[in-house]
């Protein structure tokens, strides 16, 4: 179909597949990203098929460009701090990170953190 990939419609932008369906609920590898300014990568679209952005869904932070990164560091959501690890772009769970002036992105002090079962880090005494 002409219109299969990235969409914008109404304020949202969705994924159209070769065959005219919405993908959603997912997490799905765009490569077809049309004139929306999105670059190819890793979205998460929503059980209504919207782009989600600067969210974080089964164990993966989506940044304010939608996009699922690659590279570690400490990310913000609704005021907690995570880890998003650089080798397989999933965050730190159950694991105590060592967050530097590098990877802190200037969102937390340099020193140990401790990532708990949801991601969310706390300061190590």
């Amino acid at each position: 179909i002409p219109y299969a990939g990235l969409i914008e419609f109404e304020g949202y932008i969705y994924l159209v597949t070769d065959n005219a369906k919405f993908e959603a609920g997912k997490r799905v590898l765009t490569s077809r990203v049309n004139n929306t300014g999105k670059t190819k990568g890793y979205y998460y679209y929503d059980e209504n098929g919207h782009m989600l952005f600067n969210v974080i869904r089964d164990n993966r932070y989506y940044g304010a460009d939608g996009l699922a990164p690659y590279s570690a560091g400490v990310v913000e959501v609704d005021g907690n701090y995570y880890f998003n690890h650089s080798t397989h772009g999933a965050l730190r769970t159950n694991y105590t990170v060592t967050v530097t002036a590098k990877n802190s992105n200037g969102l937390l002090a340099p020193g140990k953190y401790y990532a708990d079962a949801n991601g969310v880090l706390s300061p190590v005494a």
